[in-house]
């Protein structure tokens, strides 16, 4: 079964992070081959910190050397001169190995608006490369509602979400909507993921650790034990994930 967690990171961290981080690609691998995940949608740490363009460089090092790393680039606005423009967008993912973006508007200091970053977001949905947004770090639910509607083909995948229980908040998301994906990363309410799947079917979920926010293991535990069938708990675990990243 292919394992992919759509959520983790690595390298120098200054968070107080639950578990202890790992350094460098390699310990970043041992700790996949400890939990049994094949692969991983990664950041370092150092963009939200030292900057993007010294995590960046880190990271786009690291993902070059491993099939089983696969580089997420943090989005910043273009007319600052620090984000390739949307004409070179493409060419600049394709060369680079990167398989998804992610946005963190308020640690990098500027607006989640059309104005901002809005001609990225139109390239990524063209592209249907999907962005990353974890809804614990100053983008609100209601943010991503507002991105749904002005960006109705830009494929979201929320990698952490502050509100439990979460059915109120998420399930109007997903509804109707096969650009959400959900990860696992804060997904704790019982039975949550029996629920999801019932009402919405395992397309709009996909296993994240949120490492080292929490252990790679725990989701993994959690997924292998649900009550689903067995198409359902392979599409959790990494066909949804793969099916978004292999578009790329």
């Amino acid at each position: 079964m292919r394992i992919i967690d759509c959520d983790a990171r690595y390298g120098a961290d200054v968070t107080g992070a639950l578990v202890k981080p790992c350094e460098d690609a390699a310990q970043l691998l041992g700790e996949l081959d400890k939990a049994g995940v094949g692969e991983a949608l990664v950041y370092r740490q150092e963009v939200d910190v030292a900057g993007v363009p010294f995590g960046e460089a880190a990271l786009l090092s690291d993902t070059v050397r491993s099939s089983r790393l696969h580089a997420v680039a943090t989005i910043l606005p273009t007319l600052t001169g620090e984000f390739p423009e949307p004409a070179a967008l493409e060419s600049w993912l394709g060369e680079r190995g990167v398989k998804a973006l992610r946005l963190s508007p308020e640690k990098h200091r500027y607006t989640l608006s059309r104005a901002a970053i809005g001609d990225t977001l139109e390239e990524a949905s063209r592209l249907q490369v999907p962005v990353h947004i974890d809804t614990a770090n100053g983008v609100t639910i209601g943010d991503v509602e507002r991105l749904i509607n002005d960006f109705p083909m830009l494929r979201i995948c929320l990698t952490y979400q502050d509100c439990w229980p979460s059915a109120r908040l998420l399930y109007p998301l997903v509804k109707g909507n096969d650009n959400i994906h959900i990860s696992l990363t804060a997904m704790f309410t019982q039975d949550g993921v029996e629920d999801f799947v019932n009402r919405f079917g395992a397309g709009c979920l996909a296993y994240g650790s949120g490492f080292p926010a929490a252990y790679m293991g725990a989701n993994l535990l959690m997924v292998r034990h649900a009550r689903l069938s067995d198409a359902a708990r392979e599409a959790i675990l990494g066909l949804n994930t793969a099916r978004w990243i292999e578009r790329c």
